[in-house]
């Protein structure tokens, strides 16, 4: 589906609620987006799968499509997205934006099957990821317009960036009703200090959503440091550490 079509499509408008449902019931409150999804739904690098088994990650990616992919545990009872850890910062939050989508929108039978990659390009997707990453209400408030402040502020990939400034423009005209303003009401309260900084040129904080992303991803660079250190074994030989 063209941006053109997406912005006018009626079916936006139901997407852009449930990014911003999304949103409160994650608790973000500033941007870029953090990835905390709560206990319900685990993240993890191809890496560290790779690594917990021995095998090669290129498989994975090779057989996830690149970017990952998000499944549902029967045994665990939660959802786990595996997304690539060698991806640039701002290709890793799309992807897990695109998984959040896939679990919110009711996708959730797909995902119980067989999972679902998430390098598909799937317009309602894309419509959900661009509202959760990039959120209207905040973009407009905070004069985030532009390809350029929206890469600054919401750490997306540049062609993603051009064209979330291409939808806000589309999407002018775009008439708020009585539940839309409820959320946007409800996400202004959560938002207020990303806000307050930003319209009153205040510094930000550093991209806290990196260190998260090291959070998530301890164990697997903790690995990545076993692996790159030799241990020294009694009479100086060297001895690889355990993988």
């Amino acid at each position: 589906m063209s941006l053109l079509k997406m912005a006018t499509n009626p079916k936006f408008n139901e997407i852009r609620l449930m990014a911003y449902e999304a949103l409160l019931k994650y608790g973000v409150d500033s941007l870029p987006i953090n990835f905390n999804y709560g206990e319900n739904i685990k993240i993890f690098s191809m890496q560290l799968l790779a690594g917990c088994f021995h095998e090669d990650p290129r498989e994975y990616i090779r057989l996830w499509k690149h970017n990952g992919i998000v499944l549902y545990s029967v045994e665990y009872d939660k959802y786990i997205i595996f997304f690539n850890a060698d991806d640039p910062i701002d290709s890793i939050r799309w992807s897990l934006a695109t998984a959040l989508g896939y679990i919110e929108m009711g996708y959730s039978y797909r995902v119980f099957e067989r999972g679902i990659t998430l390098r598909r390009n799937v317009s309602s997707i894309d419509a959900f990821s661009f509202c959760y990453t990039c959120p209207d209400f905040l973009t407009d408030e905070c004069e985030i317009t532009t390809a350029e402040k929206i890469m600054e502020f919401c750490k997306i990939p540049f062609y993603r960036a051009r064209e979330k400034a291409a939808l806000l423009k589309l999407g002018k005209s775009h008439t708020v009703d009585e539940k839309e303003q409820k959320l946007i009401d409800l996400l202004r309260e959560t938002f207020s200090d990303f806000i307050e900084n930003v319209t009153s040129g205040k510094s930000i904080a550093p991209d806290e959503s990196k260190i998260n992303v090291r959070v998530l991803e301890k164990e697997y660079h903790y690995q990545k440091y076993l692996k790159s250190q030799k241990k020294t074994a009694p009479g100086g030989t060297q001895k690889q550490s355990v993988e």
